[in-house]
């Protein structure tokens, strides 16, 4: 996150499976990521990034791991054992660059 710091046009979310987030935005703000614009059409409805609904897709998200991947490896196996602790240590994560002409994400994480 401090690479963040020092780019105020980059926003972050992220959260683990205990609900514990870390973030640069309001709760209450939203994060037009994507939308789509054809010749002679109006502009179509973004896809946006905003606190509640990840804290909806963190749920499914988590669940995921052990629910459909988990329901392929017997609980004892070292797979399941894999997936489970991904569950429960590591974070989903959305990170926006919102200077779409000059901003570069990938200069800022170092890649």
């Amino acid at each position: 996150t401090d690479e963040f710091a020092s780019n105020p046009t980059i926003t972050y979310m992220a959260v683990n499976s205990k609900g514990d987030i870390k973030s640069n935005q309001e709760f209450t703000q939203v994060n037009a990521v994507t939308w789509g614009a054809f010749p002679g059409k109006e502009i179509v409805q973004p896809t946006v990034v905003e606190p509640n609904s990840f804290m909806v897709w963190k749920d499914e998200a988590f669940q995921l791991w052990v629910t459909e991947w988990g329901n392929l490896y017997d609980e004892s196996s070292d797979s399941w054992k894999l997936l489970k602790e991904i569950q429960d240590t590591w974070w989903l994560v959305s990170v926006v660059e919102n200077d779409y002409i000059a901003g570069d994400l990938f200069k800022v994480l170092g890649v």
